[in-house]
């Protein structure tokens, strides 16, 4: 019983010292304030405790998810073919 809160204890230091680097940020400096392999914090704690949506983590805008996947292209035809259905 004893052992477990020291363990508890462990935890809460390790989150604590990690959350005071990442105050007063922005969503994007939070997404990069994630650290995906860390030791002691998983991604889904780190997110709570930064008050970010695991979505908002992976969330790519889709001109970023369009240029790393060339798929500029993809994206020139829908608005070709979308401005020749107005027209």
């Amino acid at each position: 019983m004893i052992d477990r809160l020291y363990q508890q204890i462990g935890q809460l230091k390790v989150e604590l010292d990690w959350l005071k680097k990442s105050r007063g940020l922005t969503v994007e400096q939070k997404r990069m304030a994630i650290t995906m392999n860390h030791r002691g914090i998983p991604v889904s704690r780190q997110c709570e405790l930064l008050g970010l949506s695991r979505s908002s983590l992976y969330y790519r805008a889709q001109a970023d998810a369009d240029e790393e996947t060339g798929d500029a292209e993809g994206r020139e035809i829908k608005t070709l073919s979308t401005a020749g259905a107005v027209a």
